[in-house]
């Protein structure tokens, strides 16, 4: 097996290996960093399954981080901004986004899979985890667990949405 980490198809072989980025890891940013594409802004909505709604959400925007590195591909540096969000996330803060710049390369807003001000502003049918209840392995779910999800989801957009109001102001 080749361990070449380019992504370049060799046609002339028998035999192509294909990863998905769910097995590689839990989220599509391989297929929006390609240079072509000229990306400035990613918005991230990370539901990986983290075991508890309180373990720790950036796994996954790690390993991106890594794939990136690996790839010369432009990407934040995630290593002192994680370090602070852990110290906070260690002490029970945390909140439903966190934004990533850096130099030359996509600004992330990265939304994590939590409940935090949707269980505090809705009816009592919203005050739930999600983890263990919404599992990445788990695939049917009820109208009524959807919506409920997806009313999460919505929430925590709106309830956040100047972050994306601040980025269309910037040229």
């Amino acid at each position: 097996m080749n361990n070449d980490v380019t992504d370049e198809i060799d046609f002339n072989n028998d035999y192509m290996m294909l990863v998905d980025a769910g097995l590689s890891f839990n989220s599509p940013y391989p297929l929006v960093l390609h240079g072509e594409r000229k990306v400035d802004i990613i918005i991230s909505f990370d539901w990986s399954d983290r075991g508890e709604d309180t373990y720790w959400p950036f796994e996954e925007l790690e390993k991106a981080e890594q794939w990136a590195k690996e790839r010369r591909v432009p990407f934040p540096d995630l290593t002192t901004r994680l370090q602070e969000i852990k110290e906070d996330w260690e002490k029970g803060i945390y909140e439903e986004v966190y934004i990533f710049r850096g130099q030359s390369a996509p600004t992330i807003v990265h939304f994590v899979m939590i409940n935090k001000s949707f269980r505090r502003v809705e009816d009592a049918s919203s005050d739930f985890d999600i983890l263990p209840e919404y599992k990445t392995l788990r695939f049917g779910y009820s109208e009524k667990e959807f919506l409920k999800f997806s009313k999460l989801v919505r929430h925590n957009v709106i309830q956040n949405r100047n972050f994306f109001i601040l980025f269309s102001g910037e040229g």
